[in-house]
């Protein structure tokens, strides 16, 4: 016998759902080509699920790593990337009172599978996205915010007076982190490759920027760190590059400061030697995870409020550095990859 369809909910504007998604799939690991499209059966939402349909899905750098292998996909027959999408819902399943057809949600975090014009997902993971944010800036704000507010307020971090260093601050997570510290008072030191991303990042907020790479920037750094505290180093170093330099930032930093890691673009890091940390320099190492922080369904709801309330009120205005069509996500993966965005990509359904 075959199973009936899952009913719409009351008040539903079509009982026409789409029964296939067009999708970008990972072929098999490997560059930015192994993206290609797929159409996959849609399944009718089941209870506690909505089927939405996405508008807008953030490119973030977590996304190159599902596609190359470095991290593995969830599979289960195509292996989809994505991590982060807005949109509206199309049904909802029984049980499901919290959301209505028509209504505006966003996801982030897992389950994996963002680069999809539509997607069937367990209502606990999806939040209300307000009227007033357009899709893309929301796309393109919701899983770095996500992970500016679990540094900044998941490890419980004061900034007001404070000198930090973000290094990496020209991507999605660096520049809505040098608003988000600023606006909170903190004095930044933001440490970008190019002349391009320094404008960008003095126009979020940052007090100083170096502009270069690898040991000299790192040396650069240093010299304004010195002499933003008078020699003391800075409060906090948010590191989003990684890489073989990594252990060096223990020199950078006051003692009972803290190294704060969220990427690594520059390459793996290397082992830490707990002795650089200290006992005489005294300091705190973190590696805080989006997956770990948003686990918790009331921590999920308090990082997104707060990251829609923020874009709402214009604390924050997120750089949305390109806008691509779903089929090309293959072209973001690789701008994305050659290090020259300045902000964050958004692909649309096609």
């Amino acid at each position: 016998m075959t199973t009936p369809p899952t009913p719409l909910s009351p008040g539903s504007p079509t009982t026409h759902l789409p029964d296939r998604a067009t999708v970008m799939h990972v072929t098999h690991p490997g560059g930015p080509d192994v993206l290609a499209p797929a159409t996959v059966p849609l399944k009718r939402p089941g209870p506690g699920e909505v089927l939405m349909a996405t508008r807008a899905i953030g490119v973030n750098h977590l996304d190159l790593y599902y596609r190359d292998g470095t991290l593995p996909l969830e599979g289960g027959g195509v292996d989809i990337p994505g991590l982060a999408s807005v949109g509206e819902v199309l049904a909802i399943g029984p049980g499901v009172d919290r959301f209505a057809p028509g209504d505006r949600i966003a996801h982030a975090g897992p389950p994996l599978g963002a680069y999809a014009t539509h997607r069937v997902l367990p209502v606990g993971r999806v939040v209300r996205f307000p009227h007033m944010i357009p899709w893309e800036v929301g796309a393109a704000a919701l899983f770095p915010g996500i992970a500016v507010h679990m540094m900044i307020y998941g490890l419980g971090l004061r900034l007001d007076g404070r000198v930090v260093l973000v290094r990496g601050a020209g991507g999605g997570v660096g520049l809505i982190l040098v608003r988000w510290a600023a606006a909170m008072g903190a004095r930044v030191i933001a440490s970008v490759a190019t002349r391009a991303k320094a404008e960008a990042v003095q126009e979020a907020g940052a007090e100083r920027v170096v502009v270069g790479t690898g040991a000299t920037a790192l040396a650069d750094a240093g010299r304004a760190a010195a002499e933003l505290t008078g020699g003391a180093g800075v409060h906090i170093v948010f590191d989003g590059l990684g890489g073989p330099d990594f252990a060096k930032l223990a020199a950078l930093v006051r003692p009972f400061g803290r190294i704060v890691s969220f990427g690594q673009v520059a390459g793996p890091i290397p082992p830490v030697d707990v002795g650089v940390l200290g006992p005489m320099r005294a300091l705190g190492l973190d590696r805080p995870g989006v997956f770990a922080y948003i686990a918790d369904r009331e921590r999920l709801r308090e990082a997104t409020s707060a990251l829609f309330t923020a874009l709402v009120e214009g604390l924050l205005s997120p750089t949305v550095a390109g806008v691509l069509p779903l089929s090309r996500a293959g072209d973001a993966h690789a701008r994305l990859e050659a290090r020259t965005v300045t902000g964050s990509l958004v692909l649309i359904p096609d």
